[in-house]
C-alpha cells in the first residue's frame, strides 16, 4: 500500500467513519473465494453503496491473481459518488463485480445519498416486493450500526432467493462507534434454527484495523471428553474482533424464527436439537475456507475450543 493511501485510510479510521462502507483487498478476497466456490450470478444487492479501494489496474491484477479470468465485457468507471471516494482513481462497486460476473449490482440504503437503487429502512419490515430478489448480498458492517439488528437480519434473509448467499462482516468488539457487537453464535443460532443450507463463521482478530487480520474458523460445537459440547463464544488473543459470516439459504429455509442462546437451550431442552443437526450439516457442506497466508503467531496461541487458526488476511 502506498504511503498516500495508508495515511488516507488512517485518517479515515481516526475520523470515526465506518471503514466497512467499502471493499478493500481483504474483503475482495472473501467475495472472490465465494465466487470460486459457486459463481455469483443474477442480482447482487449491496447493503449500502460500496467504495472499492482499488484503481482499475489494481482491481484487474487482483482478480487475475485469484485465478479468475477478467471478463471482456467488464465496465471500468471511476467512483465519483460514494462518501469514501476521497480519491478520483478508485472504481465503482459495479465495475469491481463486472470484472468477474455479469450480475446486476444494486445498492440498498435508507436514503439516496450515495445513489442506492433500493430505498428501505432495514429497521422496519421490508416491502414484500423486495422478497426473493437477491442471489448474493454483501453486508459490510451494517448490522452493528442499526438499532433493530434482528429485524434487519430477517429482512436480509427475505431479500435472498433460495440458494442465495449472504456475506456479513460485523464488529465483535467496541470499535468504530458500533451500536452493537456480535458473537459468532448470534449468526450461527439464527441461521441454524431457520435451517439455512450452510453457514460458515470466522473471527478476524487485530490490534488496529489496518493491521493484518488473524483469521479463525469457528465451530458452534467442539468435542470434550468424547462428547460434543457448545464451543466458547469468544477468546481474547487480540483486543479487536470482526465477525465474518457466509450463509446460504435453502429451499425450505425460514427467516422469522428466533433462536434461544446456547447456554439456555440446555434448560429448555427438546428431543430434537436443530442447532446440532444444522452444525453437522454445515460441517459436511464442502464450502472451502479462504486460502490465506500462514500465521506466524499460530504457534504462540493457546488453543480455544471451537476456534481453528487458518491464517492471515492482509492488504498489500
Amino acid at each position: 500500500m502506498s504511503l498516500k493511501k495508508h495515511l488516507f485510510f488512517l485518517f479515515f479510521f481516526i475520523a470515526g467513519q465506518t471503514l466497512f462502507a467499502g471493499i478493500d483487498h481483504r474483503i475482495a478476497k472473501i467475495i472472490l473465494n465465494e465466487h470460486k466456490h459457486r459463481p455469483i450470478k443474477g442480482n447482487v444487492v449491496l447493503i449500502g453503496r460500496q467504495s472499492i479501494w482499488m484503481t482499475p489496474e489494481e482491481a484487474i491484477a487482483f482478480v487475475k491473481g485469484e485465478g479468475i479470468e477478467v471478463r471482456k465485457d467488464a465496465i471500468i468507471e471511476k467512483d465519483l459518488t460514494t462518501y469514501g471516494a476521497q480519491t478520483d482513481s478508485w472504481i465503482t462497486d459495479r465495475s469491481f463485480f463486472s470484472l468477474f460476473t455479469d450480475a446486476k449490482v444494486l445498492a440498498l440504503d435508507v436514503s439516496e445519498y450515495e445513489g442506492a437503487e433500493i430505498i428501505a429502512d432495514l429497521n422496519k419490515p421490508l416491502d414484500p416486493r423486495y422478497y426473493d430478489i437477491a442471489d448474493f448480498i454483501y453486508n459490510g458492517s451494517c448490522l452493528d450500526n442499526l438499532f433493530d439488528a434482528a429485524s434487519a437480519l430477517r429482512n436480509m434473509s427475505n431479500l435472498l432467493k433460495a440458494h442465495g448467499r449472504v456475506i456479513h462482516i460485523e464488529m465483535g468488539s467496541p470499535i468504530q462507534g458500533a451500536y452493537l457487537m456480535y458473537s459468532p453464535a448470534f449468526f450461527f443460532d439464527y441461521y441454524a434454527i431457520n435451517q439455512f443450507n450452510d453457514c460458515k463463521i470466522y473471527t478476524c482478530e487485530f490490534d488496529n484495523f489496518l493491521d493484518p487480520w488473524h483469521i479463525f474458523a469457528w465451530d458452534a460445537f467442539s468435542q470434550k471428553g468424547g462428547k460434543w459440547v457448545l464451543s466458547e463464544p469468544a477468546h481474547n488473543h487480540w483486543k479487536n474482533v470482526a465477525i465474518f459470516v457466509v450463509a446460504e439459504k435453502g429451499e425450505n429455509s425460514t427467516s422469522d424464527l428466533s433462536p434461544i442462546q446456547g447456554f439456555y437451550r440446555q434448560v429448555h431442552a427438546t428431543d430434537k436439537d436443530v442447532y446440532f443437526e444444522s452444525f453437522q450439516h454445515y460441517k459436511a457442506s464442502g464450502r472451502p475456507v479462504p486460502t490465506l497466508v500462514s500465521d506466524p503467531m499460530k504457534k504462540n496461541l493457546a488453543p480455544v475450543p471451537g476456534f481453528t487458526s487458518i491464517g492471515i488476511l492482509a492488504n498489500p
